[in-house]
């Protein structure tokens, strides 16, 4: 029977993020984020890409670091793998249809069904829980993006 360790597991992606995120940091943020000497402002325009990139190696870090400790790791099974690569794949595909039906269906109908979509996806059973959360979620960000920062959405 096929099995992984996750130790083993969380150890390779923590250290494949952890590289990923240096190389980002150091090396892709700094060739592709143009940065005006003569402007005059506290924060520069590559501060948001280091500083998400900053987190994102710490955390790759600290998944190194949680994985390395554990002394007893349970074993995932090639059924959890498929049914992980199944919800995976179901979310890549929501999320390529609701690309697809953003600009037929608008915004609101779209995104609401797409939560939906997902919490269900994800396991989530109580469906007040999901319909209110799919809302609430829609509503908030129409009002932070349209109405606060005047961003058009579709």
């Amino acid at each position: 029977m096929f099995q992984l360790k996750r130790k083993n597991s969380d150890l390779a992606i923590g250290i494949s993020l952890l590289i990923f995120s240096l190389f980002c940091y150091f090396v892709l943020v700094p060739k592709q984020v143009y940065i005006n000497q003569n402007e005059i402002s506290i924060i520069k325009a590559d501060f948001f890409p280091k500083l998400w990139f900053g987190i994102l190696a710490l955390l790759s870090f600290m998944l190194c670091i949680s994985s390395v400790s554990k002394n007893n790791n349970p074993e995932i099974t090639a059924e959890k793998v498929k049914s992980n690569f199944l919800k995976v794949f179901f979310t890549i595909s929501i999320i390529g249809v609701y690309i697809l039906a953003i600009p037929y269906i608008g915004y609101f109908v779209s995104t609401t069904i797409v939560l939906i979509c997902l919490m269900l996806n994800f396991g989530v059973k109580n469906p007040v829980k999901i319909v209110a959360l799919s809302v609430i979620t829609t509503t908030a960000v129409y009002f932070i993006f349209f109405r606060l920062m005047m961003i058009p959405l579709p």
